[in-house]
């Protein structure tokens, strides 16, 4: 059953359990998958020091980057900050440093895989298998190298403690939007490099704060909205589950947006990830994925973009629903973030 939903929310978004689907069926679909992915992924650990040193309490960051070198002293930082314990990365054969970057950090598993992106089914693969070797029954978090989390617990209580309570409440899901920031100013100004130590939302620091269109699919919620949609023409689906509690019945599903058991989607708490594609070089990057061949749909969303730029070379990204972010209570007040744990 389809429902439309309003976000950011005007008032608390009530608990939807959707048990459509078995759990069995999720599970023996698991127990398959895992046995193909521990074949397929072709993962090569590069350095630090592997899942056999990990600690069950720790808490793990997994994400997949290609040439994201700018991003990973902010990233690192805001991930330690709230309270990660070891990064689990897959460097898909950055030549711009990424590697030795990552290599020299002490809380910092690398891999590579002599697979590429694409062939992996999009990172898939090799994050259903890195989470099977550091262990199940255990929250993680999953993102990608511009994406920065904002729990709905940030400053009221420390993450660890909120995902512990969850777990409690039967509650193993954080959905998590990603909410495109951008820059005040001319696009050609914001150039974001990561080697002054600022952080990617002191140059793009606005984003929409209203404009959303959202609704309830049997299969989890799906969220539209935000810059990229309205300047740049794309159709994006917003929709993640960042912060997940890994067991045996869990696999990422036909799409990363769509993790199963499914029927975990339908969730009280509601993050955002600020999520950082909007800067002075968004041209070049955009033409060097699509160069690079292995995103969905022949790279179409970049090729949009790419198009709308050559149309305008300076695009008016702010109007009148424009705001910057200025931390997680203006989030909450907002309707941004909502959670029964930690009440608005």
């Amino acid at each position: 059953m389809t429902r439309h939903f309003f976000y950011p929310f005007t008032e608390s978004q009530p608990t939807q359990r959707n048990d459509h689907r078995s759990e069995i069926a999720d599970y023996a679909s698991a127990f398959w998958r895992r046995r193909k992915n521990s074949v397929r992924a072709k993962l090569q650990q590069v350095s630090g020091a592997g899942p056999w040193a990990c600690p069950d309490d720790a808490l793990i960051c997994v994400l997949v980057c290609r040439n994201e070198r700018r991003f990973l002293p902010s990233l690192l930082k805001h991930y330690r900050g709230l309270g990660v314990d070891r990064f689990v990365v897959v460097d898909d054969q950055s030549d711009d440093g990424t590697p030795d970057y990552l290599a020299a950090e002490s809380d910092v598993d690398l891999w590579r895989s002599e697979k590429r992106f694409a062939e992996s089914a999009r990172g898939k693969i090799w994050r259903e298998r890195l989470m099977a070797l550091y262990g199940f029954g255990r929250w993680y978090i999953n993102i990608d190298s511009d994406e920065y989390l904002v729990p709905p617990c940030a400053g009221i209580t420390a993450l660890t403690d909120y995902l512990r309570v969850l777990k409690e409440k039967g509650v193993c899901r954080v959905a998590a939007p990603m909410i495109d920031l951008y820059p005040e100013g001319a696009l050609s100004e914001a150039i974001f490099d990561g080697r002054d130590g600022r952080m990617p939302w002191e140059i793009a620091p606005l984003f929409d704060a209203e404009g959303y269109s959202g609704i309830f699919e049997d299969s989890g919620a799906i969220l539209r909205g935000g810059v990229r949609q309205r300047v740049f023409g794309t159709d994006m689906h917003l929709m993640k589950y960042p912060l997940i509690f890994w067991d045996r019945s869990c696999t990422l599903g036909a799409s990363i947006h769509w993790p199963t058991p499914t029927s975990r989607n339908v969730t009280s708490e509601w993050g955002i990830l600020l999520h950082f594609k909007v800067f002075s070089d968004m041209d070049e990057r955009a033409e060097a994925i699509i160069e690079n061949g292995q995103h969905m749909n022949d790279a179409a969303v970049y090729k949009t973009i790419r198009a709308h730029l050559k149309d305008e070379d300076e695009p008016v990204l702010h109007y009148d629903g424009s705001v910057p972010f200025s931390g997680p209570a203006d989030l909450r007040r907002r309707g941004f973030l909502q959670s029964i744990v930690t009440k608005n």
